[in-house]
């Protein structure tokens, strides 16, 4: 698979002649070829697989793309869609390319390439058995499935996805933990830093950011305090071995009191006639939809403070206003609880957001 130059010939002033076609070596009918940069059609091959192009090489090298639009019963995909002309492509004056042909069919279920420290693993998805570490599992069902790797001596390691169709393994690597590690952890941070933490309602000698060690598996109530800002606290629950992260984001200021000011002068009685003043419509507020999933597949998401939760065993969508919004991740299996911002701007061309819980940022594309 891929974009390989395959055959020579008389170099042409009249452009440089392309021939695609598939693994059984049939002709692709109907790939775009697309000057990147400024996506100008050069053309798109025939019932033969061929088309002969004419770029523009005033402004430079000439980078194209090739793209097929899917069918029906198949799509074709390339290694590397994009390939840059060289001077001696223009001397040959021609170029071939391979495509992959994909039925439909095989587009149905998912793979998974998993690994684990040390190998050896049993693998269960969905309570089923399905072999040990390292290796691919194939043919699995589309959708949300829990991967658990069990091993003896080792604690057993928990994951939840979205199983999509896709060409490649989706990969997933583990390094198990010995069943000798008998507490937890959990760093905690804040914005701004220096905020003091309290575990189940005492005071610890730390502010944020801190790692707190040695904990008991179970359920913690965990609160951070600064001066100036109000307190905010969350809970979760701690396994054996965890190494959790809670990120209470922004902290929120305190608002002062409305100050009341007496005066000792009587008030006036003089009447000001008044000119009427203009009045200007006000601009509507941006609104777009997004589309909103996360990284890794499985979290519960909490938008701007809405109690409600947003499974997001894959993606949803949601109508975001201008300004900026905060989400609140948390995935109890890790575990993670996280706030990510994120600001729509008037006239914002992302349409998707990724929330990278992991890393701490969105990732935003058209």
């Amino acid at each position: 698979m891929g974009l390989t130059l395959l055959a020579a010939g008389c170099g042409s002033d009249s452009g440089v002649r392309i021939t695609i076609k598939d693994q059984s070596n049939q002709a692709v009918e109907g790939v775009e070829i697309r000057q990147s940069g400024t996506n100008n059609l050069l053309g798109t091959t025939d019932a033969q697989g061929v088309v002969t192009i004419s770029p523009d090489r005033s402004q430079g090298e000439v980078t194209f793309r090739l793209k097929k639009e899917d069918t029906e019963t198949a799509r074709y995909l390339f290694e590397n869609s994009s390939y840059t002309l060289r001077d001696e492509d223009y001397d040959v004056g021609s170029l071939f390319f391979r495509a992959d042909r994909i039925d439909n069919e095989s587009l149905q279920t998912a793979s998974l390439e998993i690994s684990s420290t040390p190998p050896g693993a049993d693998i269960f998805v969905n309570g089923e058995k399905k072999g040990t570490t390292d290796t691919i599992l194939e043919d699995l069902p589309l959708g949300e499935a829990e991967i658990v790797l069990s091993m003896s001596g080792m604690l057993p390691d928990s994951s939840r996805f979205f199983l999509e169709a896709g060409l490649q393994p989706y990969p997933h690597q583990v390094t198990l933990k010995s069943e000798a590690v008998q507490t937890a952890e959990v760093t905690v941070s804040s914005d701004p830093t220096g905020a003091r933490i309290y575990l189940n309602g005492t005071r610890t000698n730390n502010v944020t950011p801190a790692t707190l060690t040695e904990l008991d598996p179970g359920s913690y109530r965990i609160k951070v305090t600064k001066g100036g800002f109000q307190s905010q606290e969350r809970s979760m629950n701690l396994r054996r071995g965890a190494q959790a992260q809670l990120d209470f984001g922004q902290l929120a200021e305190n608002t002062p009191p409305p100050q009341t000011q007496t005066s000792t002068t009587p008030p006036q009685t003089k009447t000001k006639t008044q000119t009427p003043t203009k009045t200007s419509t006000p601009r509507e507020k941006f609104k777009k939809t997004y589309l909103i999933s996360t990284k890794p597949a499985w979290a519960e998401v909490y938008l701007d403070g809405d109690p409600r939760a947003r499974n997001t065993a894959g993606n949803f969508r949601t109508v975001l206003s201008e300004g900026v919004h905060t989400f609140r991740v948390v995935n109890s299996r890790i575990p993670v609880d996280r706030v990510i911002q994120y600001e729509v701007k008037p006239g914002d061309k992302n349409s998707k957001l990724v929330l990278n819980y992991k890393l701490g940022k969105v990732i935003a594309s058209p």
